[in-house]
């Protein structure tokens, strides 16, 4: 099955500290764009490129146009258990490209918001994620 886009880039950064998070511990992290219906956040995203989903604070829905509880519910299931999740619509800008993307949008926890793009991902704080067909989204 082939992907519905293909995204082409050579980008070099530096791994750095992400706020919040240890700040011994260094992380591969870019500036992203979220990008809603009536707004957009500016965030620094920890990036995995071999990986399926993108991870994103729930907090931050509001504030880019979107009502959390409207999304379609789902359940996301890793090695620390099962979360709650809603799926809305957004738009992501990373590296200048923009690209639409189904957003899985969580009660408000720290890096949780899940966007099916198939080439990158952000972690929550290392769980592993699953894709929809059961499988490890990230090899």
């Amino acid at each position: 099955m082939s992907s519905p886009f293909t995204v082409s880039f050579d980008s070099e950064f530096q791994y750095r500290s992400v706020p919040g998070l240890d700040p011994s511990v260094l992380f591969p992290a870019l500036p992203v764009g979220v990008i809603g219906p009536q707004g957009a956040e500016d965030l620094l995203a920890i990036v995995d490129t071999g990986a399926t989903y993108l991870l994103f604070n729930g907090n931050r829905a509001k504030s880019i146009g979107l009502d959390l509880m409207r999304g379609r519910l789902i359940t996301l299931t890793g090695l620390s258990g099962s979360m709650p999740a809603r799926i809305h619509r957004v738009t992501l800008e990373i590296l200048g490209s923009t690209i639409d993307c189904s957003a899985f949008l969580r009660i408000p926890i720290r890096w949780l918001c899940l966007v099916d793009c198939r080439w990158a991902s952000v972690f929550f704080n290392g769980m592993e994620c699953r894709g929809r067909d059961g499988g490890p989204c990230c090899p």
